[in-house]
């Protein structure tokens, strides 16, 4: 993505001469980091701005994590990027990973820049449940960001303040012993500061019991593994939330940022349109779907799939494999059937011994061996970009699975 600025100057030298100096001594009428960060609403705002680069672009946080799947085995694809993935042919200056890594320290610094400047907002002029909720989210998101290039590369950098200038950059020496130290740090803060429970207004925000259960997840990174089974039990048996009886909830739209969902990156093209949405759905559906609910297999619309057939990213067959017969988890997780448009209209359904992937133009095929991810997939919306899914990040699901980790082998 490319930014085009123009600077238009225009100077004429009879307009200055009709200029006094008082005219040209005037304050322009802009904000500046001197004169924002002044009160509540200037610390609202740059704590929602430290959300945004949750999801800002094309090649925003979770579509990269899907493609560096490829790379470990568990997804592949069609599309440019998965296939070098897919084959490691993927180098050091590849465009999703500059995409992860300018997000995440994009977000990493704006959290900086909110608890930097909340020591110069006096008493008077923020609430104290606000500075605190505030100064947890930002705790929280520093760690959210730092965890998500912690995960994928060895010592990373670790500033703990905001960029003033340019070219000021730090060291990653021993980056990841300090990551692992300002994670924690920043969770125990973000743990104690944080509402249990967030207002109807405040859905979407993080709380208490994301901030209790990535810290369980940090532990473990770290070996702590009496410390991961305390925090995560914590959550199990304080947070009072249960797995949904359907598992389809878990990516539903009807269940968002309720229950045992903790903390998921927000998405509605209807209130954010093309600005936050939800690419996911663009670069796993099959070209030839007709939009209908599959479990159902009433029509569709036929403008709901991406349209793109090198734009698909798979699941792996072996993964599809552990499930066993049966598994409630199935029909949420993958799409196993579709009305094809490929086959006109006919239904189309998984065989992972199917000659290919997907049903092609005109074939009489009516198996595919494509193992369609459908829990990031909608239905019926008119096209790819009119999606309306949030993205789970942090769940119940993640806390018994940090406890379950330390039972079983420690």
């Amino acid at each position: 993505m490319k930014k085009i600025i123009r600077n238009t100057l225009m100077l004429g030298c009879g307009v200055l001469l009709t200029f006094s100096c008082k005219n040209l001594e005037e304050k322009p009428d802009f904000a500046s980091p001197a004169s924002f960060y002044k009160d509540q609403k200037d610390m609202e705002a740059a704590i929602n701005g430290a959300y945004r680069p949750l999801n800002q672009q094309w090649f925003n946080t979770f579509y990269n994590r899907s493609v560096f799947d490829c790379a470990l085995g568990i997804a592949g694809g069609y599309e440019k990027g998965p296939q070098y993935y897919e084959t490691g042919a993927y180098v050091a200056s590849d465009e999703y990973i500059d995409a992860y890594w300018k997000d995440n320290y994009d977000g990493l610094n704006r959290a900086n820049v909110v608890l930097d400047r909340m020591a110069g907002v006096g008493k008077d002029k923020i609430s104290d449940a606000k500075r605190n909720q505030i100064m947890g989210e930002a705790h929280f998101l520093r760690a959210l960001y730092l965890y998500q290039v912690y995960i994928y590369f060895e010592n990373v950098p670790v500033p703990d303040k905001s960029t003033t200038a340019l070219g000021a950059n730090i060291s990653n020496e021993g980056g990841k012993a300090k990551a692992l130290a300002q994670m924690e740090a920043d969770l125990k803060a973000a743990e104690n500061e944080l509402p249990a429970q967030n207002a109807s207004s405040d859905a979407g925000r993080a709380n208490k019991w994301a901030a209790k259960t990535l810290l369980s997840m940090v532990y473990l990174e770290a070996g702590k593994w009496n410390e991961a089974a305390a925090k995560s039990k914590e959550v199990i048996d304080q947070s009072g939330a249960t797995l949904f009886p359907d598992f389809a909830d878990v990516f539903g739209i009807a269940k968002e940022n309720t229950g045992e969902r903790f903390f998921e990156i927000q998405n509605d093209f209807d209130t954010s349109p093309w600005s936050n949405y939800n690419n996911m759905h663009a670069h796993f559906t099959p070209t030839d779907w007709d939009g209908g609910d599959p479990n159902t297999l009433e029509a569709g619309d036929n403008v709901t799939a991406a349209g793109w057939g090198d734009a698909w990213i798979v699941g792996d067959n072996g993964f599809r494999a552990k499930f066993e017969a049966g598994d409630k988890r199935i029909k949420a997780t993958f799409m196993e059937q579709y009305r094809s448009k490929n086959a006109g209209g006919e239904v189309v359904k998984y065989d992972p011994k199917a000659k290919s992937g997907f049903v092609a133009p005109n074939s009489k095929e009516r198996t595919f061996s494509n193992v369609i991810l459908q829990k990031n997939i909608e239905y019926k919306i008119g096209g790819w970009q009119y999606t309306k899914k949030n993205y789970m990040i942090l769940r119940l699901s993640d806390a018994l699975l940090t406890n379950k980790f330390k039972r079983a082998y420690f």
